[in-house]
């Protein structure tokens, strides 16, 4: 619940969303600053307030690794749960599957506090992301602390399932690239 001075806030947002967002971020009180920068993938907005402190926003409208899309950005923004603060979250194995790719694709294992974080769900869930995540990416059944850690040969199984995937193949993979 608590962000730190050093984080920066992940927001996934329709691509068609970014402009209005952008509009009413500008209205927030105590804003003295704003700049943002636009990416193929996503916006990024930086936040300065009356008080000096800062924030940083990417509001991510594609899941895109080089030309390789890892996730389904239309299908989470279609499939959220409400957290407790009655916000629209990701589904917990949507949201393990976007730290997994994030982490192990940029060659790490899983902060300790976000393995705790999901292996604290309960057994059933964490069975359903354990099978999500084998399932996906052609993995060996391991427990979720172990699968979760950086092994080279994990990280290249995870690129081949990423590569077949269809909108990574054919015409799609053209325009990935533009």
């Amino acid at each position: 619940d608590h962000i730190s001075d050093q984080s920066d806030l992940d927001v996934l947002v329709a691509q068609s969303d970014i402009s209005g967002l952008l509009t009413y971020i500008k209205s927030f009180p105590g804003l003295t600053k704003i700049k943002h920068f636009h990416k193929s993938y996503m916006t990024i907005v930086e936040l300065f307030f009356e008080d000096n402190s800062f924030l940083s926003l990417d509001l991510i409208h594609a899941f895109q690794r080089k030309w390789l899309n890892m996730l389904d950005a239309e299908k989470i923004l279609r499939s959220p749960s409400l957290n407790k603060h009655e916000l629209r979250v990701p589904e917990a194995q949507h949201d393990l599957e976007y730290a997994f790719l994030f982490y192990l694709l940029n060659g790490a294992s899983i902060p300790e506090k976000y393995v705790n974080y999901f292996s604290s769900m309960g057994a059933g869930p964490v069975e359903k992301m354990q099978n999500h995540l084998t399932e996906s990416f052609g993995l060996a059944k391991e427990p979720l602390d172990k699968l979760l850690e950086f092994q080279p040969e994990k990280r290249e199984a995870i690129f081949q399932a990423i590569r077949q995937r269809k909108i990574n193949t054919g015409i799609q993979a053209l325009r990935n690239r533009w």
